[in-house]
């Protein structure tokens, strides 16, 4: 009796491992059918350009003869494309019926038009990315008027011709300049006045004349006498402290002018806006911008104010390729602009 058990338990034994290893088997079978769907569903993110510029191409010209005209290809290479990404994705995009001119879309086919788009995108951006030029970056400084008149031609130009580097341009005060300079927040500077700050080198980068400018209905001769001008007439901007000078020496108190602007480029609209007897005093770059406007005019002073002079501004340290070639570009730039008298030239050892 008690062998008759053991062979039964030993038969069941046998029968539940031959259960269990079909069971695993066919698991096996179920799960490598699962990791092959996936592996076809994965197979999607590479998909060739090529496959999807030929369905996109039917699509858009509604026939197999005019996509393959446009893609500059064969109907059979383009029938070739197209059954290859069918059998990519795992199911069918178009309709194949015989005589029959225009191609028809599945379903599933007119689905995959926004994917196929998107591929598109994706493709056509990630091919931007690889071949993008990471531009350099040069900071630049100056007061508003070198920046609105004499800087502002160059800054277009420069750009234009130096399409890797890319210009951040700032206006602020003079001393600023040189403190933005020195703490390394801007490469280059073009501030009015010299000052000494630890680890920048100022060097003068132009001069310039200085000019009458008022109304051509107004009365002033053609060559103006500072003591015969009303101050309270004046529209005053302090370019540097030596213009300051000259002007306090003449009108005794700049305070007293009719308008005190830091912002040149206001100059031409107050001298319209207002009275004929409106006049002020310029640099020859601004002058030579605003005199275009019809009703107004630049006239000689008797006594010249001190030539206004701009600095070029930048660390001793700080060398880098971008302010060479901006510097390089700068001193060609001006060597025959007739407002202004280059000096950059003669300080070139220095920079």
């Amino acid at each position: 009796m008690s062998f008759l058990f053991i062979k039964y338990y030993a038969c069941s034994i046998v029968c539940f491992i031959i259960f269990i290893k079909l069971l695993f088997i066919f698991k096996n079978k179920t799960l490598r059918n699962v990791f092959l769907d996936n592996d076809r569903k994965r197979r999607l993110i590479i998909l060739d350009h090529t496959q999807i510029e030929a369905f996109l191409a039917i699509v858009n010209y509604g026939t197999i003869t005019k996509a393959a005209e446009k893609l500059y290809i064969t109907q059979p290479a383009l029938g070739k494309r197209i059954s290859t990404l069918e059998k990519e994705v795992g199911f069918k995009l178009i309709r194949r019926q015989r005589g029959v001119r225009n191609v028809e879309l599945t379903d599933k086919g007119r689905e995959f038009i926004t994917i196929a788009n998107r591929y598109e995108t994706i493709s056509a951006d990630t091919e931007r990315l690889k071949y993008k030029t990471i531009k350099r970056i040069l900071r630049i400084l100056a007061s508003d008027g070198p920046h609105s008149f004499t800087l502002h031609d160059m800054y277009k130009n420069f750009a234009q011709k130096n399409k890797s580097i890319s210009l951040k341009i700032n206006t602020t005060t003079y001393k600023d300049c040189y403190r933005q300079v020195q703490e390394k927040k801007a490469d280059i500077a073009f501030p009015g006045i010299n000052l000494y700050f630890k680890d920048v080198l100022s060097v003068p980068f132009y001069d310039e004349k200085m000019y009458f400018v008022c109304r051509k209905d107004s009365d002033y001769p053609s060559f103006v006498d500072p003591r015969k001008l009303d101050v309270a007439d004046c529209i005053y901007t302090p370019y540097s402290t030596e213009y300051t000078t000259w002007f306090n020496y003449w009108f005794q108190d700049h305070q007293r002018a009719f308008i005190e602007t830091h912002f040149i480029t206001q100059a031409e609209d107050f001298l319209c806006s207002f009275h004929n007897k409106i006049w002020t005093i310029a640099p020859a770059s601004i002058v030579s911008k605003i005199i275009q406007n019809p009703l107004l005019m630049k006239v000689e002073l008797t006594d010249n104010p001190p030539l206004r002079t701009i600095y070029l501004v930048k660390r001793i340290d700080h060398n880098s390729e971008e302010i060479s070639n901006f510097i390089t570009y700068v001193k060609d730039y001006f060597s025959d602009d007739n407002d202004i008298h280059l000096r950059l030239q003669e300080n070139s050892t220095d920079i």
